[in-house]
């Protein structure tokens, strides 16, 4: 990933990660840990995620083979183009949450607009797009699978 999409999702990394007691994976052709520093600037956070971004794969399959710990809440900004022709992580999500005994709602987050879902599962949000309102319908969602639907259906069209 790289340019607007990177500096988008560096920018919303580094706000989870400064507002949330949160891990941080980077992944491309392979995922891994990485270390921040909390008491950094949002800023300083988003510039060193971008520092630490390598061109290449998109490879879904390695952030749940990396993931070693039990997660409420996965959070993927990335612009989806994730192995393309091959199967969906489908295979290594089911295996982290055998693994970590975890049932972790995830958001994933299409920065490019592409509007393709890596893995349609139950508990897993397709995101497409940016604005600071994006973290209360993730609270929204979290609370009600329907809340979106719920708030269409209250505009009154006349």
């Amino acid at each position: 990933m790289e340019g607007r999409p990177l500096e988008i999702g560096s920018l919303f990394a580094s706000a989870m990660y400064k507002t949330n007691d949160a891990d941080f994976m980077s992944f491309s052709n392979q995922a891994k840990y990485i270390s921040l520093n909390p008491a950094d600037s949002t800023a300083t956070i988003a510039a060193r995620i971008r520092s630490l971004a390598t061109m290449g794969g998109t490879n879904f399959h390695s952030i749940f083979k990396t993931a070693n710990r039990t997660y409420d809440r996965i959070i993927i900004f990335s612009d989806m183009q994730g192995w393309i022709g091959y199967h969906t992580p489908t295979k290594a999500f089911n295996a982290y949450k055998e693994r970590t005994n975890a049932d972790p709602v995830v958001f994933s987050f299409d920065l490019q607009g592409y509007g393709t879902l890596q893995f349609p599962e139950r508990n897993v949000y397709a995101i497409a797009g940016f604005s600071d309102k994006v973290f209360d319908i993730m609270k929204l969602l979290e609370s009600d699978k329907q809340a979106l639907l719920h708030e269409i259906e209250k505009i009154e069209l006349g």
